[in-house]
């Protein structure tokens, strides 16, 4: 398991000064509760299938309903019916391709794309976050034509299918505040990018159709900072011209570095399902400069007799292999077996205990206080602390938070509205530290930090015992004023 110490200056507005002794968290400081912490961006997601045609989304009060329904929390026992505040929503476009009994390839209509609009505010306005994936796919029913194989669902003019990638980014951008990823998908069943004519390539380029399709949508969402997932490594591969077995690093700076997997086959085989196409730990160890910083999940996999899943054969290696590919999301209804036995099995167990609460305790991040420290310099209060992540991922790299703090005594807040502070939390390696005076009157008091968007929302909760509900804020240390 890592252990990520993280770092930046802040500094806070002055206040009244006067002389204080800092208590310190000492033990206490980050004790982590082994409660499931709920914060965005991670976490087992629950799937909405969305129908976008020429006059908006098929029953979107229905539709809407879904998404704001309040998370039902895990109770202990494995259900489908958890609920949890990341969705993945399932975009069906296949109305707009003239292969599903269309009678011309169409242009995404502005109806559809305010709808659009619209269910990503309703995402918002109830603080959710979402993975979004858009195929043609009817209804993602993995459709089959009459030889019982894959059907081409796709838009006959290819040039089409781009044109809906370019008006459907403006939208996608107008909402980083949600948008945990953005899934490739256009092409195949469940828009997993296989199966069809425009998976297959051409004669001499095997992903030429899947390249355009990616650099299409990193050219529409360039600026944003989304992450854009695809299914395989090899379609990032062909991307920047480097495979696993070449020496390359990903610039920060080029639109590439947003690049990420999500992984619908996971652990269901030595390949993960054909996700992996060469040596599985190279690639792996390949992929991390890019999903240390872009969310990795998918769909956990069952295996068969002659090729059995990974989490059966080797559970352990599995779960530590989670680690390595920093595992952010997975499916809550998929696959029901598979998880089922996770959750329910006794015999599946890790690290004491029972493996599926391990999992959804460690999926994404797992923030923590660490070294927690007040003390008194030249008329200052000065505030240190490191922070410690033992979950598999980070925050996505699109997120920054912004920090503010507050005093309590006695149960009250000197204000509710706290101290700004200037800097942003961004989740990568840091330690954090800053000053400020202290409370007017003598008197013991709890600090108190939120990290949460501009706005207060979208707040992370870290794993310390005294979390403030109403604030949205996380116990730091006490100081006492005299």
């Amino acid at each position: 398991m890592k252990r990520i110490l993280l770092s930046a200056f802040v500094c806070l507005s002055a206040m009244a000064f006067v002389v204080c002794r800092a208590e310190p968290r000492g033990a206490e400081s980050g004790h982590d509760t082994g409660e499931i912490i709920y914060n965005p961006d991670m976490g087992f997601y629950s799937a909405i299938t969305v129908e976008m045609k020429d006059d908006g989304i098929t029953d979107f009060s229905e539709i809407k309903r879904k998404v704001r329904k309040v998370p039902t929390l895990f109770s202990g026992e494995y259900s489908s019916d958890a609920k949890f505040p990341l969705l993945h929503l399932k975009m069906d476009i296949s109305s707009f391709s003239r292969r599903n009994n269309s009678s011309t390839d169409e242009t995404i209509t502005q109806d559809a794309l305010d709808d659009l609009d619209e269910l990503l505010s309703c995402v918002e306005e109830v603080e959710k976050t979402a993975v979004i994936r858009f195929a043609y796919d009817p209804g993602y029913d993995g459709k089959k034509n009459s030889d019982g194989q894959y059907a081409d669902v796709e838009p006959v003019d290819f040039e089409k299918l781009l044109s809906h990638i370019d008006a459907i980014c403006p939208v996608l951008k107008n909402h980083v505040k949600c948008l945990t990823a953005v899934e490739c998908g256009m092409i195949g069943p469940w828009g997993e990018m296989h199966s069809t004519s425009y998976a297959e390539g051409t004669a001499d380029n095997e992903l030429f159709y899947i390249v355009q399709v990616m650099e299409e949508f990193l050219d529409g969402l360039d600026g944003s900072s989304i992450p854009l997932l695809v299914r395989q490594p090899r379609f990032i591969y062909a991307c920047i011209g480097h495979d696993y077995t070449s020496s390359y690093s990903v610039p920060q700076n080029s639109k590439y570095y947003t690049l990420g997997i999500y992984n619908d086959g996971y652990l269901g085989s030595d390949s993960d399902l054909g996700t992996f196409r060469g040596n599985r730990g190279q690639e792996i160890e390949f992929m991390r400069q890019f999903t240390d910083h872009t969310p990795y999940g998918g769909e956990l996999c069952d295996g068969d007799d002659d090729d059995p899943a990974l989490w059966r054969t080797n559970l352990s290696a599995a779960i530590e292999e989670m680690d390595d590919v920093h595992l952010s999301f997975l499916n809550i209804g998929w696959n029901h077996r598979a998880l089922r036995e996770l959750c329910n099995n006794g015999s599946y167990r890790y690290n004491g205990e029972q493996a599926f609460i391990y999992i959804i305790k460690h999926m994404g991040y797992r923030y923590a206080f660490r070294n927690a420290n007040a003390t008194q310099s030249g008329g200052n209060l000065n505030v240190s602390f490191n922070i410690e992540n033992s979950g598999f991922a980070d925050m996505p790299m699109q997120r920054e938070k912004n920090l503010r703090v507050y005093f309590e005594k006695d149960g009250a807040f000197l204000s509710q509205d706290g101290i700004g502070v200037s800097g942003t939390f961004t989740g990568s390696t840091r330690n954090l530290s800053f000053s400020t005076g202290a409370p007017s009157e003598a008197g013991t008091y709890k600090v108190y930090l939120r990290f949460a968007d501009s706005d207060g929302k979208y707040a992370v909760r870290f794993v310390d015992t005294d979390w403030n509900e109403s604030l949205k804020a996380n116990f730091l240390c006490s100081v006492t004023v005299e």
